[in-house]
């Protein structure tokens, strides 16, 4: 094995395969925080010291294949720039970079010294033609890096082989299926769309067809990580795995793996829709089979959390409506009046107005989830009609508690008048409350509002939605 096939099986040292990216914000436990540390990376400064020296290398990665070795290595941070960005978060993030930097640099000189030959049209498999005119096939000790790298969705190292060596594009694994093919199974959607962007004979290779009968279509049914295949993997079939799971994931995958089918169904050509493989099922019968499960535990995940989303609605709504009734100041016995609205009209209109926005999204909130609960969670439903109730349930949810926190406050304030001091820090306590909900917010709807993006792309780039 190679050092090229070392780095091809390490993706954690690739950036496209760490948290450090915008473009998909899902890899963190909490998504503000990644989304912070991705712009740090983005504009942070390495230094690396590139030299070409074999005494230097040796006893490190290696290619024992070449006759020449690569040195590259990390420069150490200045201490006075460590203590300026700190020892902990930023200098983290500045040895990530490097590292990134140094893998991607080393894998870009092992590619120019690698001769792509011997690897194009199977990884491990090559035929030879004895003396005697009989072919007889031996296995290939070194597996294709190109395979590999596509197989873990590492783009850098995809990119660098396919620029330097266009040709190695035709180069198919044991399976008899090519990089578009194994993109497609292992969903790798932002090298899928690399690849359909750059590749010159893709039409060809999309109508490609494995050892097994399967069209890149049946490989699209596949029941795996629905967008980027970082660690929050379901697998359906393990409870233990499950039940670690929350409601969100199951209902975001099973989306994803439709729009998915989708998207690769609209990329081939019709007729693949027809062929059927070596079991006698068509793509769109293996896609309804492998998702049984999953489209049966999203449907339960689904109710289950619009039952839990509905008591939360329901409690909001009758607060808002009793407080209504009850306003501070209590009223007039003569006239009806609220008794603090002659002297703090507008304070009380404010207070009104908050209870009354909060009242509305908890009502629009509840009959968004009573939807949810009646929908016939087919297959398609899960397209567009699932993810869009939710994520309208859960922001309006979000509001309506919100707005709760202000009306509170400012009945607090109409009723006890408080000092300056109290009135400040309440207000202050209140922006904070906000801060921390907008957060939490943005952590539990991003994965749904990067999914709803690319749906409704979808929907509107292409006249058929059916699936």
């Amino acid at each position: 094995m190679t050092a090229l096939n070392l780095l091809a099986t390490m993706p954690n040292s690739f950036r496209s395969k760490s948290s450090y990216v915008l473009n998909d914000l899902s890899r963190a436990p909490f998504v503000p925080l990644q989304m912070f540390q991705a712009v740090v990376y983005k504009f942070i400064k390495t230094r690396i010291d590139e030299r070409v020296s074999e005494s230097q290398v040796a006893g490190n990665v290696e290619d024992p294949l070449a006759d020449n070795k690569v040195g590259i290595s990390m420069v150490e941070m200045p201490f006075f720039i460590r203590v300026i960005i700190g020892y902990w978060f930023f200098e983290k993030i500045y040895d990530a970079k490097q590292k990134h930097e140094v893998v991607l640099k080393l894998a870009h000189k092992l590619i120019d010294k690698k001769d792509w030959s011997h690897y194009i049209k199977y990884e491990s498999i090559e035929t030879e033609v004895s003396s005697f005119g009989i072919s007889s096939t031996k296995k290939n000790k070194v597996p294709d890096p190109l395979i590999q790298a596509t197989r873990l969705g590492i783009l850098e190292l995809v990119m660098a082989i396919l620029q330097k060596y266009p040709q190695a594009a035709d180069s198919f694994d044991k399976n008899g299926r090519n990089i578009l093919h194994i993109t497609v199974e292992q969903k790798h959607r932002f090298l899928y769309d690399y690849l359909m962007s750059s590749l010159a004979y893709k039409d060809r290779m999309l109508a490609d067809i494995d050892n097994r009968g399967n069209t890149i279509l049946h490989l699209a049914s596949s029941v795996q990580n629905p967008a980027t295949s970082h660690p929050r993997i379901i697998d359906v079939a393990n409870d233990h795995v499950r039940k670690k799971q929350g409601s969100i994931p199951l209902i975001n995958q099973m989306s994803w793996d439709v729009l998915w089918f989708k998207k690769v169904k609209h990329d081939t050509n019709p007729h693949l829709r027809h062929v059927r493989n070596i079991d006698g099922m068509t793509a769109q019968e293996l896609f309804e089979e492998n998702h049984t499960s999953l489209r049966e535990e999203a449907q339960k995940a689904a109710k289950d959390l619009s039952g839990n989303f509905i008591i939360v609605t329901i409690l909001i709504a009758t607060l808002n409506f009793s407080a209504l009734f009850t306003l501070p100041g209590g009223f007039n016995q003569n006239t009806g009046d609220p008794m603090l609205l002659s002297g703090y009209r507008q304070e009380m209109q404010l207070f009104m107005v908050y209870v009354g926005l909060s009242e509305l999204f908890a009502l629009f909130s509840l009959s968004t989830l009573l939807l949810i609960l009646v929908s016939r969670f087919d297959t398609n439903d899960f397209f567009i009609a699932v993810p869009t109730k939710f994520i309208i349930s859960l922001v309006t949810v979000m509001y309506s508690t919100g707005l709760s926190g202000i009306a509170y406050t400012q009945g607090y304030i109409l009723e006890g008048q408080p000092e300056t001091f109290l009135a400040t820090l309440m207000i202050l306590g209140l922006f904070f409350g906000w801060y921390v909900l907008t957060l939490l917010m943005v952590d539990t709807t991003v994965s749904i509002l990067d999914y709803m993006y690319h749906a409704f792309f979808h929907l509107f780039a292409y006249k058929s939605p059916d699936i």
